[in-house]
């Protein structure tokens, strides 16, 4: 029995010592527990100030976007208006425009800056992020590590026990410690299973959180593109209308230009006579002692016959001019009217 005693003794003692191992390996992973919920924290929270940067950002990009599509609207507006020489209001829209230049190249220099600003501090970000992301990752092998030796000491702790139980077991043993050394060995293997089942359970809190994460990123990334695309198509909106603009006013232009073109032809018979050209004199059908006689043109292109009249009726009418060349009596291209109808006076020499 003093044998059985110190046996006891002993193992309670081994007992002891194994509670006391295993509280502190309980301290430790509540110590690293601690540590890494303290680093979640601080990856959340720097992931909220990357996100808030990134918007950010993405708001100053656009303001950034739509000015310098102001700048070229009126970059535009400016060479139109040097084109347009004949206004003359140009003087003062041009010196708006160039106020306004100043002034929009002010605040794309303060924007610059801003954005300069912004970038060393978003690359400061980055860094730190990495820094942590690093931290986080050896923080988690080292985890990974504690949680093997836990797992390790704790089989051989395991087997240690089972050993000592079946040695006691083969010797001659009462009832009662029979019964002892049976909980004995049922306390380790419960042991056993919860460290077991409270590691499975991190495990799966460890994959709850990455699935939440990686759909927060996924929502995240489908929330800007729908941005993007609704930003794209505003803009094709506003270049397509600026374009079909543009278009209307070449065509109202072109349409001006070919009007104005048409109203100032000449006619033939409205030029200024100059010595050295022959001009051609309207004369009414109503004019007294002429005689008219319409041309005909022949099939065979010969030359038309000549117009008679009286000696006395062209002597009245001596100061007027006729043609001096009677084979190129038709004209089919310039004014066909008035040519067609009008009849050329030949003067006879007594």
């Amino acid at each position: 029995m003093s044998i059985l005693q110190l046996a006891v003794n002993s193992m309670h003692e081994d007992a002891e010592q194994k509670d006391k191992v295993l509280s502190d390996l309980e301290k430790e992973k509540s110590e690293l527990r601690a540590h890494l919920k303290r680093e979640k924290r601080s990856s959340t929270s720097l992931q909220k100030q990357l996100q808030d940067e990134r918007a950010f950002y993405y708001k100053e990009k656009e303001h950034y976007c739509q000015e310098m599509n102001d700048c070229k609207k009126l970059k535009k507006k400016l060479s139109e208006t040097l084109t347009n020489k004949q206004e003359v209001d140009t003087v003062s829209e041009l010196l708006e425009c160039k106020s306004r230049m100043a002034t929009l190249q002010n605040s794309l220099n303060e924007t610059l800056e801003a954005n300069y600003n912004l970038s060393v501090k978003f690359m400061k970000m980055k860094n730190t992020k990495t820094f942590i992301k690093k931290r986080l990752k050896q923080h988690d092998l080292e985890h990974k590590k504690t949680m093997e030796r836990l797992v390790s000491q704790v089989n051989d702790i395991k087997h240690d026990l089972a050993e000592v139980v079946d040695d006691r077991f083969t010797l001659p043993v009462s009832p009662s410690n029979k019964k002892y050394l049976h909980v004995v060995k049922q306390n380790g293997v419960l042991m056993y299973e919860k460290l077991c089942l409270q590691m499975q359970i991190e495990d799966l809190h460890k994959q709850i959180d990455d699935f939440k994460l990686a759909q927060f990123n996924k929502e995240s990334k489908s929330k800007f593109k729908s941005l993007r695309k609704d930003i794209t198509t505003q803009t094709d909106l506003q270049s397509k209308e600026e374009h079909s603009k543009v278009k209307h006013r070449t065509l109202r232009t072109k349409n001006k230009q070919s009007q104005e073109d048409k109203t100032a032809i000449t006619k033939i018979f409205e030029k200024t006579a100059k010595p050295g050209i022959p001009n051609i004199i309207m004369l009414p059908e109503d004019l007294p002692g002429i005689e008219f006689r319409e041309i005909k043109l022949e099939t065979n292109f010969e030359e038309p016959k000549i117009l008679k009249m009286n000696v006395q009726s062209v002597s009245q009418f001596s100061p007027m001019v006729h043609c001096s060349s009677t084979q190129s009596i038709l004209r089919t291209q310039s004014s066909p009217d008035v040519i067609m109808s009008s009849m050329f006076v030949v003067k006879h020499k007594s």
